[in-house]
């Protein structure tokens, strides 16, 4: 009885430690996880960078909507712009180029003209400060001594919040 081998346990063995380790890693890498989600981790909420506009842009990001339309970027007096809210080099925004957004703005489904009703403009979307947004067309009323909405119809990347 004395010459017989004494019975290891399992986790003594090296399936049984490389086994015990798999588990116990598996088990805090699934509660990370559902910590994370369950936002008990303090999570920060980032913004994703903005992406340059274009016509057939599909984008991983669910978050990221290519949205087409016009909007007031400012005010024009005798042909000069003021308080454009983006970011213009020149005197005028050049079309089909890409800007950056200076300022939050409404980006509604068409251009009121004059005499039309005004309530029949509908909000797509906002456009923020750091949005990409590409000019497609630009609308200024005759230009007078008075301050005029400068109009631009944009193809703009909103970011969904």
């Amino acid at each position: 009885m004395a010459d017989e081998p004494r019975a290891t346990s399992w986790w003594q063995t090296l399936p049984g430690i490389l086994t015990a380790t798999g588990g116990l890693i598996t088990a805090a890498a699934t509660l990370i996880a559902v910590l994370n989600q369950s936002g008990m981790l303090g999570q920060v909420e980032t913004r994703p960078a903005p992406e340059p506009a274009a016509e057939n842009a599909t984008s991983p990001l669910a978050s990221v909507q290519l949205t087409e339309g016009w909007s007031i970027i400012g005010k024009s007096k005798q042909g000069k712009f003021f308080d454009l809210k983006l970011m213009v080099h020149g005197d005028s925004p050049a079309i089909g180029r890409s800007y950056d957004v200076v300022d939050d703005f409404r980006l509604v489904h068409k251009r009121p003209v004059s005499g039309e009703d005004q309530g029949q403009v509908i909000t797509l979307g906002m456009v923020h400060r750091g949005d990409s947004v590409k000019v497609l067309d630009l609308y200024i009323e005759t230009p007078s001594t008075e301050l005029v909405p400068v109009w631009a119809k944009l193809g703009a990347v909103l970011h969904a919040r």
